[in-house]
């Protein structure tokens, strides 16, 4: 091994192999911390492990006693007061913290309390998006006009005098073509499964009259359950 260019008191150190492995393996030094005690630069000290021979360590292993702070609780950097609760049943949950005058809720108590007129997406019934037939036939005013037929007709088939359900309350001019008779009571008649699905098989849907079920009165024959 040529002689070290090293202008340092300590220069002879580089080339003793039972020192530098001392140092190294015994204290657990780092590379760069033997440089630092000579003095010499890191690269020096690579060659001189180089031309000794001396094995380098797998860059996972640590050097010195490395203390990590603990992460858990408050003793973490990022602690801001524990887990949020539910503000109805007092539920830790598991997400973010409230932000000013927020109220977090779990999930059971979020879908009960946004019911109705508290959920952020409800609206008036007139103002609800969808066909303007669906949102009739899911009005207050059309469940009472059913209700009205079939307690008028003690809620049994005008035409079999059956009581057994489905019963329907049957429009005699259709819903869709004589808007103006959708809630009249004397355009409804009640009438059980067989024979309102039987009609409209016979005459279709949509454009149904009164002529037509006075028509299929004369046609059909009662059905015995």
């Amino acid at each position: 091994m040529r002689k070290s260019r090293l202008i340092s008191p300590n220069a002879h150190l580089t080339r003793d192999k039972k020192w530098l492995e001392a140092r190294y393996f015994g204290d657990n030094l780092s590379q760069s911390k033997i440089a630092e005690l000579i003095p010499c630069s890191l690269r020096g000290i690579q060659r001189c492990f180089k031309a000794l021979g001396i094995p380098s360590k797998p860059k996972h292993i640590t050097y010195g006693d490395i203390k990590f702070n603990p992460m858990k609780g408050n003793k973490n950097g990022n602690w801001k007061g524990g887990k949020s609760k539910c503000f109805d049943c007092e539920k830790e949950l598991d997400y973010k913290k409230p932000k000013e005058d927020e109220k977090l809720r779990c999930w059971n108590c979020f879908h009960i309390y946004n019911r109705g007129e508290k959920h952020q997406s409800w609206k008036p019934f007139e103002q609800r998006k969808g066909p303007v037939n669906v949102k009739i036939r899911n009005s207050q005013e059309y469940a009472e006009w059913r209700k009205s037929v079939l307690k008028r007709d003690k809620y049994s088939c005008q035409i079999c005098h059956t009581k057994q359900k489905p019963i329907f309350a049957h429009h005699l001019d259709g819903f869709h073509a004589f808007p103006e008779k959708r809630l009249d009571l004397n355009n409804g008649i009640t009438l059980c499964g067989y024979h309102h699905i039987d009609f409209h098989i016979v005459y279709g849907r949509g454009n149904n009259t009164k002529s037509q079920f006075e028509e299929y009165l004369e046609t059909t024959t009662e059905m015995t359950y």
